[in-house]
């Protein structure tokens, strides 16, 4: 609408939304539909960028996986994961 950079966030390579879980930290199991959905929405002009979150917590290598084609190794986010961040 403002002809401005836009950037789009929630659940990237998940099958739930984080307001799923009253936590605000629900588990998601992956899902390469939402990448799709993503890829689909930037060709179109929807966003200009995307931010990841809790994928990152459990792939701190997302990006390189997307980007090599490799997404079908990415890792579900588990709570589990936030307990060996650094």
């Amino acid at each position: 609408m403002t002809g401005k950079p836009t950037m789009a966030v929630g659940s990237v390579t998940l099958d739930l939304d984080f307001k799923a879980d009253v936590t605000g930290i629900a588990a998601g199991a992956l899902s390469l539909k939402t990448l799709d959905a993503v890829l689909d929405g930037i060709a179109r002009g929807d966003f200009d960028i995307i931010a990841v979150g809790r994928s990152l917590i459990s792939n701190p290598d997302w990006t390189l996986r997307i980007r090599h084609g490799n997404a079908e190794e990415l890792l579900s986010f588990s709570r589990e994961h936030l307990l060996s961040l650094h």
